[in-house]
């Protein structure tokens, strides 16, 4: 059985830290950072270093530089070569278990130096990054989907590791809660062998002999339902200021318009039958195509990262960086979509019209594990079709109906409260036949767009 476990850290800037003892139950080692000694203790088998690109103002060849993706890639490079190859601050690095971010960051960042003659403090640059807080939490929610999802593979148990000793405490908890939104998603498959270990060290103190790494939360995350999100035009991004030219640029990418489609089409109903426990809607709206979260979402992280625009100062050592863009809910939601159906496809759900009664039964208890009122209800009615002498239609000269046959009047209106209560599977909703001793059903194409609609009510959280 393989057990995954993947360390992630947010840092500052890790020439401000001091080599201290730290110390995990009845081990200790000395290290420069609390990050280094989680990972000689607890030997995990990635690490995740996060670090805001206003650690640029540290490198006076940032404000050289004209495009910002040239200033992360040369930051990424110096913090590796003269940080993270050093066992003083991160033990064992390979390029191989260890990923290292660039995140987006705001606010005004200054270097100062000491001067030796005057022991003055000296300004030698000035950073000012212009943008929101939250295109963190966005940003590194994809990132850190990416990572975990590509080395999660056939794995039985993952274990997820924060360390909040470092770093802006923006992060840590902005982290803290991209980590839990994943994985909640990847519980429905792996159930209660999912762990999330929250550590963090003492407060640091001059002098001190040694500090704890404290395990200050462990928690196994649950995805919540229902799920909310917005139902508007599908717009990933949206302009950082008022900008009518931009507006319309963002409105007119071509894969926005494509995802806005299958957005309203498949995702809305689809996250309506999930949050609802509607294991036929499920299948009948779950995307087809898992290429297309995987283009969009690289897409957004591109356009996000080109309009960012680099300004300088006359004096050479003050620069902008001015954010264009901003990440919207929508980009939220597709990341969440998107490693939603990853692990129902893993678990072998995917998208078609019909299922027979077992299947869906199987189905249920695939999703629904962890929500046994959810389950109940479906398999009760998935036994009432089965049993209930009062609909005999369904259980007499079954080999004759090997043609769709209604199971109720499809034409005849379609009640709301009923449709939820039956788990989807009111008598007008859906039609049915037999191949054998096997009843398949899928939704009668009369009720279909009224289903959809439902079903996308239960998820509109637009105001």
């Amino acid at each position: 059985m393989k057990d995954l476990k993947i360390l992630i850290a947010p840092w500052g800037w890790p020439e401000m830290y001091n080599t201290v003892k730290y110390k995990l139950e009845e081990r200790e080692i000395r290290s420069k950072t609390a990050t280094g000694a989680l990972k000689k203790f607890l030997n995990p088998d990635y690490t995740v270093l996060i670090f805001p690109d206003s650690l640029a103002v540290y490198i006076p060849k940032t404000f050289e530089i004209e495009y910002y993706k040239t200033i992360v890639g040369n930051l990424k490079k110096y913090l590796i070569e003269k940080f993270l190859k050093s066992c003083e601050w991160f033990p064992d690095y390979s390029e191989k278990n260890t990923e290292v971010l660039i995140s987006p960051n705001v606010g005004t960042f200054i270097y100062r130096e000491r001067d030796k003659d005057t022991c003055k403090s000296i300004e030698k640059g000035r950073l000012t990054i212009k943008g929101t807080m939250s295109d963190y939490f966005s940003w590194i929610y994809y990132h850190l989907s990416q990572f975990i999802f590509e080395k999660l593979g056939d794995a039985e148990k993952l274990t997820l590791i924060l360390d909040t000793s470092h770093g802006i405490n923006f992060m840590s908890i902005l982290t803290y809660l991209a980590l839990y939104e994943i994985g909640s998603v990847i519980e429905l498959k792996l159930r209660n062998d999912v762990k999330f270990n929250l550590y963090n060290a003492d407060p640091f103190a001059q002098n001190v002999e040694s500090m704890e790494l404290n395990l200050v939360r462990k928690v196994i995350p649950k995805i919540y339902l229902p799920r909310r999100v917005k139902t508007q035009k599908f717009l990933p991004l949206k302009a950082f200021t008022k900008s009518l030219d931009l507006s319309k640029d963002i409105q007119d990418i071509d894969i926005f318009k494509e995802f806005d489609r299958m957005y309203k089409n498949n995702c809305l109903p689809f996250l309506g039958a999930f949050s609802q426990g509607i294991p036929l809607g499920v299948l009948t709206f779950i995307p087809a195509d898992l290429n297309i979260f995987e283009e969009l979402n690289q897409q957004v992280i591109s356009y996000f990262e080109t309009y960012i625009d680099v300004q300088k100062g006359i004096d050479g050592a003050n620069m902008i960086f001015k954010r264009k863009l901003k990440f919207t809910q929508y980009f939220d939601s597709s990341l969440f979509l998107h490693n939603l159906i990853r692990i129902l496809s893993n678990i072998g759900i995917a998208q078609r019209e019909e299922a027979s009664l077992n299947e869906l039964r199987i189905i249920s208890k695939k999703i629904y594990g962890n929500f046994p009122t959810i389950l109940n209800r479906i398999i009760d009615e998935i036994n009432n079709l089965k049993r209930n002498d009062n609909r005999k239609k369904m259980l007499k000269d079954r080999k004759k109906i090997v043609n769709w046959t209604s199971f109720g009047d499809c034409k005849s209106e379609l009640n709301k409260r009923n449709f939820f209560a039956h788990a989807g599977l009111s008598k007008n909703s859906f039609e049915y036949k037999y191949t054998g001793e096997r009843c398949s059903i899928r939704y009668c194409k009369e009720q279909m767009e009224i289903i959809k609609n439902y079903l996308v009510e239960t998820v509109r959280a637009d105001n």
